[in-house]
């Protein structure tokens, strides 16, 4: 009998130990509520710190878990949650504000922030890591000599996230810098310029080309940028010379203004901005418009001369 008893005591501190070491390794894997809400916080705080960039974690969720996108709001950030993988999101219940976990679930868990009107707006994907774009690859030169070329460059715009980023918009623009007050300013030098790129598969990249023409030599900066809905964003800036800017290359033919009748013919100005003398005012609206016949003015403005209709008017 007491061989037995020790017998089965054995059994029962074996047992034990069994359950101990399970609850042990359990733990290891499990990340607790508490936890989860831990790591989403602290993911936050680094895409509030780091604009447009995702970063994921693989986190353990447990059956049941609740949150609540309120719980990661304050004065500076609003949250929502996205659910974007169909396999793993079939295992929560969700809405942009609330997940609840119908069953204990890995997955990746994405944060990135965007910020607008003195807000970061925060984003928590859960599911896979969503699409995301980055910017490389960046060709320029130290120096342009607008005599012989115009400003051109290229970049390469990567998806390196694994769903699709659609409807990518790639940004330029131009900036003089100048001294403005005492202080280093940068001035918009030029109409920025914008390509879509229908959509980029993961690890997927294209080329954008853009070019500009200055209209003053000096120092420049050029910035562009990639984005996407629910793809985030990269920004790059880099800078260069621009020479050899002369007048002759500001000289532009504008707009139509004001027509007058005059000595009985109908006078009607062809206005001209930065051109030296009248003749090149002709020549660059000869150029803009081959097929009407200019007459030298100011240079201001070249003339079109014509006679006045029936009623002695210029229409």
């Amino acid at each position: 009998m007491k061989g037995q008893a020790l017998g089965v005591f054995r059994l029962a501190v074996i047992a034990i130990v069994a359950v101990a070491l399970l609850l042990l390794i359990a733990s290891l894997f499990i990340t607790p509520k508490k936890n989860v809400m831990e790591a989403i916080e602290e993911s936050l705080d680094y895409s509030q710190a780091n604009l447009g960039k995702a970063n994921t974690e693989t986190i353990f969720i447990e059956k049941g878990l609740f949150l609540d996108a309120e719980a990661f709001d304050n004065i500076e950030r609003a949250v929502v949650f996205k659910c974007n993988s169909a396999a793993r999101c079939s295992r929560v219940e969700f809405d942009a504000r609330k997940l609840r976990a119908l069953d204990a679930v890995e997955m990746q868990v994405s944060t990135r922030c965007s910020y607008e009107l003195d807000l970061f707006n925060c984003r928590v994907y859960f599911g896979e890591l969503p699409a995301q774009l980055e910017i490389h690859g960046v060709e320029f030169k130290d120096e342009y000599d607008l005599s012989r070329e115009a400003i051109g460059f290229s970049f390469l715009v990567k998806n390196s996230g694994s769903l699709n980023a659609a409807e990518v918009l790639a940004d330029a623009k131009l900036y003089r810098k100048e001294i403005v007050d005492g202080r280093e300013q940068e001035i918009l030098a030029a109409q920025p310029a914008t390509e879509l790129i229908e959509v980029l598969e993961p690890n997927q990249e294209q080329q954008v080309a853009f070019s500009f023409n200055a209209e003053r030599n000096g120092n420049y900066v050029v910035e562009v940028v990639s984005s996407a809905e629910d793809a985030g964003f990269d920004l790059n800036r880099f800078e260069f010379k621009v020479s050899e800017v002369t007048q002759s290359d500001l000289c532009e033919a504008t707009s139509e203004g004001e027509t007058f009748l005059t000595g009985g013919n109908c006078r009607a100005r062809f206005l001209c901005a930065n051109c030296e003398n009248a003749t090149s005012c002709v020549l660059k609206w000869q150029e803009k418009s081959p097929g009407i016949q200019f007459e030298l003015g100011t240079k201001n403005y070249a003339l079109v001369v014509s006679e006045p209709n029936e009623e002695g008017t210029c229409s």
